[in-house]
């Protein structure tokens, strides 16, 4: 068994032992060059290639149940924000917390993770502010005004 020491999974991989051809020619096979490429293309097309591409549409497709999931997930927090923005957030970053639900349903996840990613920011800067204030100190930020807000 010459395969055994180089290992059945780097077969998978296109690693053959040499005796395979030896065997292929012992057994009176007219060009066993030609069929040891057959028997590598077989291994690769017939069991390689279908795990491959499974392995990789669970990965990178939408419709694995982690993505689905993360994506749920990923809405409801933003929802969260979206209804405790007054409580969470300044008066300054209302805006990143304005989306409608049909925004949210054409965000990718990864734009949704960046989203949460700067909310997340926004609530941490408010939560410091707060403190400043107890102190009885303001920040210069708040005599600034969004020009959409002026206009």
């Amino acid at each position: 068994m010459q395969q055994a020491p180089i290992g059945f999974d780097m077969m998978l991989r296109g690693f053959l032992a040499s005796k395979w051809m030896t065997a292929l020619e012992d057994s009176g096979v007219q060009a066993p060059e030609r069929k040891m490429n057959a028997l590598q293309r077989m291994i690769w097309e017939d069991l390689v290639d279908p795990m491959w591409k499974e392995r990789n549409s669970i990965l990178h497709h939408e419709d694995n149940y982690h993505n689905i999931v993360d994506d749920r997930r990923l809405t409801e927090k933003i929802n969260w924000y979206r209804s405790n923005k007054h409580a969470l957030l300044s008066r300054s970053a209302h805006f990143l917390a304005r989306q409608d639900l049909t925004d949210l349903a054409r965000m990718t996840r990864r734009t949704k993770k960046e989203l949460l990613y700067h909310l997340d920011i926004a609530a941490k800067k408010h939560t410091a502010v707060l403190q400043f204030k107890d102190d009885n100190q303001r920040q210069i930020t708040e005599f600034f005004h969004r020009l959409e807000e002026i206009t």
